[in-house]
């Protein structure tokens, strides 16, 4: 599917859910916030989703988006349904998981590529510029990863995009 002028492909149907989330006005949300997945390997949407579902008890995977090592794009969850990845923020805003533990190492380049490309396409769909922030700035976390920060220590550049 298209978002913006970008392709991502989606997996909203096939992660079977136990139970829902709750649903939200699209002007909810003014808030984009990245986060890494806090693994070292590049876990599939059906990992993750297993993960927050079986273990942590959520009705599903609680990002709308993952971003693979290799650039890959994956829409998880519907950006109308209020998701669990932010805490009191969750009402709020979309959710972008970059697989990798960067606290371990840096993301690939073409992960940090589609990530910006992303950002800026969502703002671009959604008509309006979203703040964009890492999960650490609105939380008592290390998420996205301390090695993500070195190498993106300013959201404003490299990472927003032409949509901020």
């Amino acid at each position: 599917m298209r978002i913006g002028n970008i392709e991502v492909d989606d997996l909203r149907e096939t992660l079977a859910p136990n139970g829902a989330y709750a649903w939200r006005e699209l002007g909810d949300i003014d808030l984009l916030i990245v986060h890494h997945s806090g693994v070292d390997v590049d876990s599939t949407a059906d990992q993750i989703h297993a993960y927050h579902r079986d273990t942590l008890g959520w009705p599903g995977i609680g990002y709308h988006f993952l971003i693979h090592w290799d650039g890959r794009s994956e829409y998880t969850g519907d950006i109308l349904t209020v998701r669990y990845h932010a805490g009191p923020h969750n009402r709020r805003a979309i959710g972008i998981c970059l697989t990798g533990n960067f606290n371990q190492r840096p993301p690939a380049q073409a992960q940090l590529d589609a990530t910006r490309d992303l950002l800026a396409n969502l703002q671009l769909a959604l008509g309006w510029p979203i703040p964009i922030v890492g999960h650490h700035e609105i939380a008592s976390t290390a998420c996205p990863g301390d090695t993500f920060l070195r190498k993106q220590p300013y959201w404003g550049s490299g990472v927003r995009g032409q949509g901020s």
